[in-house]
């Protein structure tokens, strides 16, 4: 039987201390170890090399791969682009009879409640058959031009065989670029919420019964109340 999810967490040495972070309160908000329930994936931009101290935080609650991504791209959005389509590819190659789902979680994103992952989980089994990609669906530009489904999402583990231009992207996000081809073959999800560059956001957002996941919180508010909540440190 596959395991039912991989968790993929992305950092490269400016947002370092925010991954690292993210591990705590991954391990914090699990009681036990998860072992074959989910599994997590460790990536470091080539110029960063894999901290053990990371390894050793989630490796405490779960099984732990590390990846280094051979991607040269620098810069925004180009460094997540290719940290992205090697990281898929090497999904695709290794793990893709392994893994139901892949979670692309990047540094940013704060999971606000225990078992939050099985609840992605559910939420991947209970779409359509023919959806590769489950997310936080809207629109960026407010225009209707804008539609996309955010790249913090769930993933078929063959998506870069799947849609091979997923892993290509260079100068524009993965997931604005190829917009209209990820939401023709993804689902929408209420479970991942986008606050896209927000900050100072009240203890309201850390207590939503409804949402699993946050992405896009741009300072430690969020990931303040959360650890405080669960009494995480």
């Amino acid at each position: 039987m596959n395991i039912p999810i991989l968790i993929c967490i992305p950092y490269w040495k400016g947002d370092h201390a925010q991954a690292t972070e993210l591990c705590r309160i991954i391990a914090g908000l699990q009681v036990g170890h998860a072992a074959q329930t989910a599994h997590v994936m460790l990536i470091s931009r080539q110029d960063m090399p894999m901290d053990p101290n990371m390894v050793k935080i989630i490796s405490a609650k779960f099984n732990t791969h590390t990846f280094r991504s051979p991607s040269p791209l620098r810069g925004w959005p180009s460094g997540p682009n290719g940290m992205f389509g090697t990281t898929m590819i090497h999904v695709a190659n290794q793990f893709s009879k392994i893994y139901e789902c892949v979670f692309w979680m990047e540094p940013d994103c704060v999971p606000l409640k225990p078992n939050w992952f099985w609840d992605l989980v559910l939420e991947w089994r209970r779409k359509h058959p023919n959806a590769k990609i489950v997310g936080c669906r809207h629109d960026c530009d407010g225009n209707g031009k804008g539609d996309h489904i955010t790249g913090c999402a769930l993933y078929d583990p063959s998506i870069a065989r799947i849609m091979p231009s997923i892993t290509r992207c260079d100068n524009i996000a993965w997931d604005y670029a190829l917009r209209d081809r990820i939401v023709a073959i993804g689902g929408s999800t209420n479970l991942i919420q986008n606050l896209y560059k927000q900050r100072n956001v009240g203890v309201n957002v850390a207590n939503q019964a409804s949402v699993s996941v946050v992405h896009g919180v741009k300072d430690r508010s969020l990931t303040g109340h959360v650890m405080k909540k669960h009494g995480i440190r």
